[in-house]
């Protein structure tokens, strides 16, 4: 996944602490451009490694994502810089099929990959491409590549897969000394009798020099901690730590020169047969299951913005006010108990609860005694209510017959009845008169063609025609005596017009002058349209050369000529 390739340059190195004087009049070539470049580039660099140190800054997520039949793994747009200071610049998502990869680079392994877990790194590297050719001014006869030259220098990228991280000492040391801080303890003045020592100040400067040593045998491991430093001198020996970090560890790392060098974006771990292809499984959406292919940031060394440290400021003790806070020191031992205190005032009456649940019904009560005998008779009770209706009674018997009513108004008018039949046609009647006479009709076709008739006289002659134009040049004639070579020489376009040149051995008859005969033969229509050619020859060391230049305005790719050696 990368999007240039590497290129080198012939151009040799230049002194890096060195900056372009300018002055009035002064010359300026590539080697001074250069200069101002390489100048502020390596002081970029500088800043960004000694200042910061290097890693992701910015984006750069690397994912895992199911593919059809494949797994594809994607690094999402981003910065970061290298381990020599140098800014990288992701501008577009980078995707790669995982097994594909692991096929295609399965011969490359020795041994061959094994079944089970295994771990892959994905790796981010800076590079560069010479991009954007133009035509430079160069010298005859020289060749295209030499008349060009690329105009730009592409800073790029790499992604790639490796078995193995690439070598992070800056890193690695970085990470050590916040291990190492980590197990500091600050121990007050006063420390209770028994207690081990106060002040471990030399085991912590011991093990803070040992950061990013190699020596032959290795040296023994420092002491392990925690590392225990009085109250009274701590800030002092941690600002002594900070010097041999500064003054013995710093020159030991990666400097902003010498070889590019990668820097870690993910660790993934997957999966793999007898066979080295990939295992994984899917959900029945297609998503990867938990723990199948798994990405991992592992130890990649990240980069953030000072203004994202302040917030960190808030898990640090605040100091006193005349002076900036040292670090926070254990916990001291409970106080003696206090007597207790007064009884409290009694707090005021809480608002009135909810009306709980209505209880159970209780169990019914004994019977009361039998009441006195009333005295009197009653009072009316009330009206019953209505009863239903009875049944119908039976048809009573016809009454009679009543007077006939009056006649009734006249009906309404019916409707038309239907139309008859057609009656039979009547007779012819009479023929009219004669009409007028019509207009003319159209004319008929013409009728064919009479015979020839006989052939007149002869006329006079006619006026002589017009001259044609030229005929094409004839074949060249075969050469005269004294030939001692002959060929043709075929020319093609150079640079500034200039023909590329003919040169070839001639086989001398005997030492002695040689008389030289070229004559242009094609194309034609180049020197009947005006064109001009100037041809030099010359014999130099028993070699024939012949040069061709063109002298007009119109191009001319090809020119084929005739020549003739003359020995006498």
């Amino acid at each position: 996944m990368a999007n240039c390739v590497t290129a080198s340059t012939d151009s040799g190195p230049l002194a890096l602490n060195k900056r372009v004087h300018y002055a009035f009049g002064m010359v300026l070539g590539v080697d001074e451009f250069r200069q101002e470049q390489q100048h502020r580039a390596w002081k970029e660099r500088l800043s960004n490694l000694l200042l910061h140190g290097y890693g992701t800054v910015c984006g750069l997520q690397v994912t895992a994502n199911a593919f059809d039949t494949d797994v594809e793994i994607r690094v999402a747009g981003g910065y970061a810089l290298s381990p020599r200071g140098r800014w990288l610049w992701v501008d577009r998502d980078q995707c790669a099929l995982l097994n594909r990869w692991l096929r295609a680079n399965r011969a490359a392994l020795s041994p061959p990959l094994g079944p089970g877990r295994q771990t892959l790194y994905v790796n981010l590297c800076y590079a560069e491409c010479d991009v954007d050719l133009v035509p430079i001014a160069g010298q005859a006869c020289a060749s295209d590549d030499a008349t060009r030259a690329a105009s730009r220098t592409l800073e790029s990228f790499r992604v790639e897969f490796a078995w193995e991280p690439p070598p992070q000492p800056g890193e690695d040391a970085v990470r050590l000394f916040g291990d190492l801080m980590a197990q500091v303890e600050i121990v007050p003045a006063s420390s209770p009798p028994g207690s081990p020592p106060s002040d471990e100040r030399a085991l912590l400067l011991e093990a803070v020099r040992a950061i990013g040593q190699q020596a032959s045998p290795p040296l023994s491991p420092p002491a392990p901690g925690p590392y225990r430093l009085d109250e009274a001198t701590a800030c002092a020996t941690i600002h002594e730590a900070l010097a041999v970090w500064a003054t013995e560890i710093c020159p030991r790392l990666e400097k902003p020169t010498g070889e590019e060098g990668c820097i870690l974006l993910a660790c993934i771990d997957l999966e793999v047969d007898a066979a080295g292809e990939l295992v994984f499984a899917v959900d029945t959406e297609g998503e990867l299951l938990p723990g199948s292919v798994v990405v991992d940031n592992c130890v990649r060394p990240v980069l953030v913005s000072d203004r994202l440290k302040q917030e960190l400021f808030c898990l640090i003790g605040q100091g006193s006010p005349g002076g900036g806070g040292g670090l926070s020191g254990p916990r001291g031992p409970d106080g003696v108990t206090g007597p207790p205190g007064l009884q409290g005032l009694i707090g005021p009456a809480g608002p009135q609860g909810l009306v709980g649940p209505a209880g159970p019904v209780g169990p019914a009560g004994l019977a009361g005694p039998q009441g006195l005998p009333g005295v009197g008779q009653g009072v009316e009770g009330p009206a019953g209510p209505v009863g239903p209706a009875g049944a119908i009674g039976a048809d009573g018997a016809d009454g009679a017959v009543g007077p006939a009513g009056a006649d009734g108004a006249d009906g309404a008018v019916g409707p038309a009845g239907a139309d008859g039949a057609i009656g039979p046609i009547g007779a012819d009647g009479a023929i009219g008169p004669i009409g007028a006479e019509g207009p003319q009709g159209l004319i008929g076709p013409a009728g064919p063609v009479g015979a020839d008739g006989p052939a007149g006289a002869a006329g006079p002659a006619g006026a002589d025609g017009a001259v044609g134009p030229a005929g094409p040049q004839g074949l060249i004639g075969p050469p005269g005596a004294g030939v001692i070579d002959q060929g043709d020489a075929v020319f093609v376009a150079g640079q500034w017009g200039q023909l590329e040149s003919q040169r070839q051995p001639i086989a001398l008859v005997e030492p002695g002058p040689i008389t030289m005969l070229v004559v242009r033969q094609t194309p034609a229509d180049f020197f009947t349209e005006g064109g001009n050619v100037a041809l030099t020859a010359a014999i130099v060391g028993g070699r024939m050369t012949i040069i061709a230049t063109n002298l007009s305005a119109r191009q001319l790719e090809e020119l084929t000529v005739t020549w003739w050696a003359f020995q006498q």
